[in-house]
């Protein structure tokens, strides 16, 4: 896509008459004053676009968040208590915030970057000349001056001459379109053929290409079971905390404790309901993810993608780059009244000799290399004639449709031609004439030299890849801006079965039903690839594959998209993820990853939701059962980094292999309850059997904490399966851990020496968690079955 370079009258005009474009000298074009006037009356290409939010405002959002605010509010009240010490819980907003921050920067970059324009000058009339300009300087009603290569920066209706373009970024239709005066130019394509002088009809938002940047432009909250469940439990929790909170300090004053003791005491049991930690370790485990996936050749912008591609139901690809390579090949010769050898040499002989750069052209010169040479004159290739020809002194080669080369010929070629088509091919035909004509007209008597078969070749690796989607529940759905047939044709090849195709032309609404009834579509526009996504995501988890601009609306439609990297910027910056090797059975390895993302979270998200249950029934233990709060806000970090913070981020990160079923909250509650009341009930024990056995307050709270480090022990022995040696040291280090805060620092963490007795029934309390751990586990399970049967219309409970 090449571009006008910088003239050097870039500065005033240049006489037409002696430049390039005299054919155009005629046209009046706009003065200098009037295309001022226009710029002033906001007519101009300054375009600024869909405005992302600000560094600050994203700052702010995520500092001062509800979660944030009650932390730093709960480490106000401690610090104001005078016990700094408690305060160590802080280090959870700073991770949060930062991790936050950074990873909505990043989206804003890949927004802002979101640019389908790569014009840098071009050529207008302006004063009766040619005048070199950027962009940003056109107005409505400027005549442009295109030629081959050039890009559109705005729309425009062709004035004089006659074009060939690729709109095929912009449409997904690969075959170039002829333009001729009245034809409209779409910003974004581009010129394959010719030169026209063109009319600007819209300019800054309202052209072709910034309608799809603004509607992709605005950044994508990916879908996300696992954080949607999170964001709930987090909502609960903060409805229900302060109640409970404010209830054991009046508890506290009441029974007799200082302001400062019952704070400490209400700040401990607060801190001890807020799961601060999860959504920080759901992120290191997503981000290790990433990491695994970058050294496959798959990168991703949004940690929550690999989650929500392991939940996709339905997969839409594109067809020209995707499901295919995006270049043509050929795929066979088929000589005509001569040997095989004779055709490909003849072949080779235009290849070497034709100017085209086109797809077919380039197709020839890969097949029968050659030097390129300067032969007689030739004949271009246009779609409106088309054929393209060649002299080479001898005779002229003629190269184009069939049904235009050998004419009534091409009868007799009828059924090779039909089989061809069934197959998607394109087929061309060579033929030979004594001379080449004055003009681009096919002359009489040409003899016909071969068919050639061209396609665009279907990935190898396309049959294998859709297979394993198919096999995991996936169902796949082709939509491409080419004719039905053809894609039709390349989805049989690659493997897709086809339930239904259809041609999308002329169909202005359609309903799910209709999108759920067709795996094939053709002739779609950007604007209908958007909404047959919105049409699939009332009943499925969406992914969308693509490459080109054409893609963009449905990448950002679709929960989860992921673009090749040989494909347009604009579709890179709008995908989650992105595919390196360009090649779709990359999104297996990304599926594996989001299964073992999920199952890790799952996992981990027992031990965090434990602590929250559990202390939530503890603290109404003690409203109506005591009077005094075990638990100091130390001890809480205490308790949290050795059976929590620690286990879980070994547990979180290891690998955990194996499909994924039913619905998060569900998987968790099934292995968190049994852990929440196991908890509860060795708390209790060293609560209320501390009271009995006469020990001091401290001896209690020791006593308590000591328990509760115990059970939780054993919730991670449960939860690391298969058992493993590594597991078995992870859990000696993590009592190391404890016994050394313990004994070496017992000032700082407020513990107190046990006597005999109370060792004796801590160790009881060891005994009946083992026991009573499995026993709890198996009864949740009957009680909370896997979901085996998914709902239609709860796309949030599908497994791959």
């Amino acid at each position: 896509m090449g571009c006008i370079g910088i003239s050097l009258y870039a500065g005033r005009p240049m006489d037409m008459k002696q430049s390039e474009w005299r054919e155009f000298s005629d046209l009046p074009g706009l003065s200098s004053g009037e295309a001022a006037a226009r710029a002033a009356e906001g007519k101009s290409n300054r375009y600024q676009g869909v405005r992302t939010p600000s560094v600050g405002r994203i700052v702010v959002r995520n500092v001062f968040s509800l979660f944030h605010l009650l932390m730093a509010g709960l480490a106000t009240a401690v610090f104001l208590a005078g016990s700094p010490r408690n305060a160590l819980f802080l280090g959870v907003i700073v991770s949060n915030a930062a991790i936050g921050i950074f990873q909505e920067l990043r989206a804003k970059r890949a927004a802002d970057r979101l640019n389908l324009l790569s014009a840098r000058r071009v050529a207008v009339i302006r004063d009766g000349g040619e005048k070199q300009i950027v962009p940003e300087e056109i107005v409505l009603g400027d005549l442009l001056l295109c030629r081959t290569g050039d890009q559109l920066p705005v729309d425009a209706r062709v004035v004089r001459g006659e074009a060939e373009v690729n709109e095929s970024f912009l449409t997904g239709e690969s075959e170039p379109v002829e333009k001729a005066a009245g034809d409209a130019l779409l910003s974004g394509s581009f010129l394959t053929a010719g030169r026209c002088a063109a009319e600007v009809t819209a300019v800054n938002a309202g052209v072709y290409a910034a309608r799809i940047t603004d509607r992709a432009k605005k950044i994508k909250r990916p879908t996300s079971e696992i954080r949607r469940s999170l964001n709930l439990i987090l909502k609960i929790g903060m409805v229900l905390i302060p109640f409970l909170g404010g209830g054991l300090f009046l508890k506290q004053i009441l029974a007799g404790q200082t302001a400062g003791d019952a704070v400490v005491a209400a700040v401990a049991s607060m801190l001890g309901m807020i799961p601060s930690g999860l959504i920080l370790l759901s992120t290191v485990v997503y981000a290790a993810g990433v990491t695994r996936l970058a050294r496959r050749k798959v990168t991703v912008s949004e940690h929550n993608a690999i989650e929500t591609l392991a939940r996709v139901d339905v997969l839409c690809l594109d067809k020209t780059g995707t499901v295919t390579e995006g270049s043509m090949r050929v795929a066979g010769v088929f000589p005509i009244g001569r040997s095989r050898e004779e055709a490909e040499e003849l072949l080779r002989r235009f290849a070497a000799l034709s100017p085209d750069s086109n797809g077919t052209a380039e197709a020839l010169r890969r097949a029968f290399p050659g030097e390129r040479e300067n032969g007689g004159r030739t004949i271009p290739f246009s779609s409106r004639h088309r054929f393209s020809a060649v002299s080479d002194g001898e005779g002229a080669l003629f190269l184009g449709a069939p049904e235009t080369v050998l004419r009534k010929q091409a009868e007799a070629c009828g059924e090779r031609l039909s089989s061809l088509h069934e197959e998607g091919m394109r087929v061309v035909a060579l033929a030979l004439g004594k001379e080449l004509p004055e003009r681009a007209e096919i002359p009489e008597g040409l003899e016909p030299a071969a068919l050639i078969a061209l396609e665009d070749p279907v990935r190898e690796t396309a049959e294998e890849t859709f297979r394993a989607f198919r096999e995991a529940g996936v169902e796949i759905k082709l939509i491409s801006g080419d004719d039905a047939k053809t894609a039709e044709a390349v989805a049989k090849k690659a493997g897709i079965p086809v339930k239904g195709s259809v041609d999308m032309t002329g169909i202005e609404s359609f309903d799910a039903e209709f999108v759920g009834n067709n795996t094939v579509f053709g002739r779609v526009t950007p604007e209908k690839k958007c909404e047959i996504l919105q049409k699939l995501r009332q009943k499925h988890v969406t992914a969308m594959v693509g490459d080109g601009v054409n893609d963009v609306l449905a990448l950002h439609e679709a929960d989860v998209g992921a673009a090749m990297a040989s494909g347009s910027s604009a579709a890179r910056n709008k995908a989650e993820l992105i595919l390196l090797d360009s090649d779709p059975k990359a999104l297996l390895d990304a599926v594996e990853e989001g299964r073992r993302a999920i199952r890790s979270v799952e996992r981990t998200s027992t031990l965090y939701l434990a602590k929250t249950i559990y202390t939530l029934l503890l603290t109404v233990l003690v409203l109506f059962f005591s009077d005094t709060y075990p638990f100091q806000p130390i001890h809480m970090t205490l308790i949290g980094a050795v059976t929590i913070g620690i286990p879980s981020v070994f547990l979180g990160l290891e690998r955990n292999e194996g499909p994924v079923r039913g619905r998060f909250l569900a998987n968790v509650m099934r292995t968190t309850l049994p852990a929440a009341l196991l908890s509860l009930a060795a708390m209790s024990a060293g609560h209320f059997g501390g009271k009995l056995l006469g020990l001091s307050p401290g001896e209690i709270s020791t006593m308590t904490t000591a328990a509760a480090v115990i059970a939780g022990l054993t919730v991670v022995w449960g939860l690391a399966r298969p058992f493993t040696c590594r597991h078995a040291l992870l859990l000696a280090a993590l009592a190391a851990i404890f016994l050394g805060a313990a004994f070496l620092f017992p000032g700082f963490f407020l513990l107190a020496p046990l006597p005999s007795s109370a060792v004796l029934l801590l160790a009881a309390v060891g005994v009946c968690s083992v026991i009573c751990h499995p026993l709890l586990c198996r009864l949740f399970r009957r009680l909370l079955p896997v979901e085996k049967k998914r709902s239609r219309n709860d796309k949030k409970a599908r497994p791959v």
